[in-house]
């Protein structure tokens, strides 16, 4: 199970700190009142803001496409992985609209983003569990997930006031 590293944690400190760093070094100058850590706020050009350029450079993200038949789907009938992504979502659920988010739902069937609606052909399977801007409430859902599929790594959460993941402590992240 889940051995706490203090060297990894800070590790993914720094890791976290570093990026916040060049993402300011990367965004435009913008008067006080942008303050990117509140939503809303943000200026208006954003653009050449990708993950390659913020992000450390030997950091790989899992690849839930290519694993997911094999090494992930068999997974996804665990107890507490299903109690873990439904008592979380439905904080989601009922704090943004007053629903409830039932056992037998997924996160994508409640996307509102509609970036997501101009897709053309099959979505990606893991695209399921997804929910733009839902990051926060599903991360221990991936968590959980994640120290399924490889429990031999020290699978840890990362969060900011932008977003929220899952790291290994050292290369991978989902």
């Amino acid at each position: 199970m889940f051995k706490p590293d203090p060297l990894a944690d800070t590790a993914g400190a720094i890791l976290f700190e570093k990026t916040e760093r060049r993402l300011d070094a990367l965004l435009p100058v913008a008067a006080p009142e942008h303050d990117l850590r509140k939503p809303g706020t943000a200026p208006s050009d954003t653009s050449g803001l990708s993950p390659k350029r913020v992000a450390p450079q030997n950091i790989r993200y899992y690849d839930l496409k290519r694993n997911w038949s094999k090494k992930i789907s068999p997974h996804l009938d665990d107890i507490e992985l299903n109690g873990i992504l439904t008592r979380d979502f439905n904080k989601f659920t009922f704090g943004r609209w007053g629903t409830k988010f039932g056992e037998d739902e997924l996160p994508h069937e409640h996307e509102t983003f509609f970036g997501f609606f101009e897709h053309r052909g099959p979505f990606a399977r893991y695209r399921w569990y997804t929910k733009h801007g839902a990051c926060h409430w599903l991360v221990n859902f991936t968590l959980r997930l994640a120290t399924l599929v490889l429990p031999s790594r020290s699978w840890r959460i990362l969060t900011s006031n932008h977003h929220s993941t899952v790291w290994d402590g050292k290369k991978s992240i989902v």
